[in-house]
Order: structure tokens, then C-alpha cells, then sequence
């Protein structure tokens, strides 16, 4: 806006200038006639001075002499002289007028203008103010803040205390209801695990080995006995025991339940129920070049109709004699040992069907 006013100043002053009057032919041929007599009789006392008559020079005999000498001029007064104005005239003070009028709307335009940046720059102060008042608010709530988190990380610290505490006490808790629900509960061990002697000489005996095994509950309720599984092994062990397909698998416990402190001795096993052993692995364990094991588990349920839980046992025989084996437990791996809950339990349809009902259904 300012660039238009400054070009419109510039246009006005550089305006063309008026072009100057010419006097028309009949005003000069009126200024060239000669004044009568009595204009010549009443000329201005002012201009009588300057009349000068011109001198006569001698210019010797060769020169001619005019034959009209010069007359005396005299001027009375200032002819009128009448100045005419035309279209360019016209038209030049036209433009003037209207660059005039262009200039004076461009300064109200200009000044309009101004009062609006001033009113925009005093609205922007207001805001500059209004928003650093904000600021200064929020710094404030920004510094309450800042306490507040303080305050609650000093909480959170009382309350991690607080949660590590009830833990502990929670852990405790925990730990004294295992101790009571494993008092409570019957809890079967392996109290005796001893070779019987049926065979002959040594190698009948190992060719179809059969043990005593007597149990004991530990519990302060029954154990209710439901099948049990015994599996002899030339060689070494599966990593993961594999107690179903086997002839000593699934025997079943009719209605049996060992009592608090009683102790129980399972039956002897049916001859169709127990491993057999070909000649070369029977020689091959009497050589040490084989390991004799035998291991199994017996399943039970509670009183309380808890989840059914099976006790897994395995032997190593260690020395073997005529007539006499030494079973060992300490050198079994681990999985073949404790009490754990039954995987599936014996629910209807599951499990591997039998149709000898002295063979129980059991995983495979």
C-alpha cells in the first residue's frame, strides 16, 4: 500500500506542465498598426525617454543617401493581448485532476490501512499477553504436577513395600496350605521293593522277573486304590517313561484303600500280566553287558474327590546273585519318580480300550 501512494505522488508532481498561449494573427496585426494622432499625443511620460531618434552619419560622398530616412516610432501602451485555451489544455487539466483525486483516495486507503494494523497489532498484544498469562498458569500447573508425581512415587515406593509384604505373607500362606493339603491328603511311598523267589536257578528267575512291593500312606486320610502299572526294561530307559502297551500294564485294584500310617502289599502279578526276556538278553544281564530295570506307578484317588494323583517308582538292579537281586532307587532318573496328578484321568471315552476287565484304560 505504501508503494501505491509513493507511485501516486510521483504521477501528480510529474503532471504535464500547461503548454504556452500563442497570440492570434489579428492581435498582432493590431499591435503592428500605426496609432493615430492622438494616440501619438498621449503617450506615457515613462516611455517618452526611451525614444531615441537616430543620429545622421556623414559617410562621405560615395555613400547614397536613403531616399526615405527612418521614422520615429512610438508606442503608447501595451497592446491587449487575448490567450485562448484548447483540448489538449483541457484534457491535461482533466488528468490532473483526476491523478488528484486517484492520490487523495490512495492516502484515505492508506490511512484506513494503518488503523487497521494498528487495531490487528493491539489485538496481537492482547493475545501476546492473554497467552503469557497462560503460560505462567501453566507453568504453575506444571510445578503442581511435578509435586504430585513426587508425591505419588514416594506412595508407589510405600506400596511396592506394602505389595512385597503381602507377598511374603501371601507365599507363607501358600506354602502352610501345601504343608496341610499334602498332611491332609493320602500320600502313598514305596516301603519295601524286594525280588520274590519262585524261580529255580538265576536265569529262570531273570528270564520272567516278579517283585514284592509294599506301600504306605502317609496321609491323614485314605488312599483309595484304582490299578497300578509294572514294567521290567533290558537296556537303557526311554527319556520319557512309556507306560501303556505293555503286558504290565493298567492291572487293576479292586476296591482297595490303604488307611492313615497302614501299609499295603499289591498283589503278585498274573503270568500273563509279567515281561518275558529272550536267552541272549538274560545271559547279557548275568554278563553286566545289560541293566535290568523295573519301574510302573500306582494311581489313587482322595476322599475329597481331588484331582486322581499316581505315585511313580523305578529300580535298578544292582547286584544280582542266585536267587537274590538287589534293587536300587538312587541312581532312576528323576521323571521316573515322585507323585504327580494323573495326566487324563480315567473319564468315560478316553484313554485305550480294553475288553480284559482286569486291564484299566489309560493314556497311550
Amino acid at each position: 500500500m505504501k508503494m501505491i501512494v509513493l507511485g501516486i505522488l510521483l504521477a501528480v508532481m510529474q503532471a504535464a506542465r500547461p503548454i504556452p498561449r500563442h497570440i492570434s494573427n489579428e492581435t498582432s496585426k493590431r499591435g503592428q498598426k500605426q496609432p493615430n494622432n492622438k494616440e501619438t499625443s498621449t503617450l506615457s511620460p515613462s516611455l517618452s525617454p526611451d525614444i531615441v531618434r537616430p543620429k545622421t552619419q556623414d559617410t562621405g560622398a560615395d555613400t547614397p543617401r536613403s531616399p526615405s530616412p527612418q521614422q520615429p516610432i512610438a508606442i503608447s501602451k501595451i497592446p491587449p493581448v487575448s490567450v485562448e485555451k484548447d483540448w489538449m489544455d483541457k484534457t491535461a487539466w482533466l488528468f490532473g485532476g483526476l491523478l488528484f483525486l486517484v492520490g487523495v483516495a490512495g492516502v484515505c486507503a492508506a490511512v484506513k490501512t494503518l488503523k487497521t494494523i494498528n487495531r490487528q497489532a493491539d489485538l496481537m498484544e492482547g493475545q501476546r499477553i492473554a497467552m503469557q498469562g497462560q503460560l505462567t498458569a501453566m507453568q504453575g500447573q506444571l510445578t503442581e504436577i511435578q509435586k504430585q508425581a513426587t508425591e505419588m512415587e514416594k506412595q508407589t515406593g510405600h506400596l511396592e513395600g506394602s505389595v512385597a509384604a503381602a507377598q511374603t505373607s501371601a507365599d507363607a500362606a501358600k506354602r502352610s496350605a501345601d504343608i496341610a493339603a499334602r498332611v491332609s491328603v493320602p500320600t502313598l511311598v514305596i516301603e519295601k521293593f524286594e525280588h520274590a523267589e519262585t524261580a529255580a536257578n538265576l536265569a529262570d528267575m531273570l528270564r520272567s522277573p516278579r517283585v514284592n512291593i509294599v506301600i504306605k500312606n502317609y496321609g491323614q486320610t485314605p488312599a483309595l486304590l484304582k490299578f497300578w502299572t509294572i514294567i521290567f526294561a533290558c537296556g537303557d530307559l526311554p527319556a520319557i517313561p512309556a507306560y501303556w502297551n505293555h503286558p504290565g500294564s493298567g492291572i487293576i485294584l479292586e476296591r482297595t484303600a490303604v488307611e492313615t500310617n497302614e501299609s499295603y502289599t499289591l498283589p503278585d502279578v498274573p503270568n500273563w500280566r509279567t515281561d518275558e526276556f529272550s536267552v541272549e538278553d538274560v545271559q547279557a544281564i548275568i554278563d553286566h553287558k545289560k541293566t535290568l530295570w523295573a519301574y510302573g506307578f500306582i494311581c489313587y484317588d482322595d476322599i475329597f474327590s481331588s484331582a486322581r494323583r499316581r505315585l511313580k517308582f523305578c529300580e535298578f538292579a544292582l547286584n544280582i546273585r542266585e536267587g537274590w537281586i538287589q534293587w536300587e532307587r538312587d541312581i532312576c532318573p528323576p521323571i521316573y519318580q515322585g507323585i504327580e496328578e494323573f495326566p487324563w484321568g480315567l473319564a468315560p471315552n478316553e484313554g485305550k480300550k480294553t475288553e480284559n476287565p482286569n486291564e484299566a484304560e489309560g493314556p497311550n
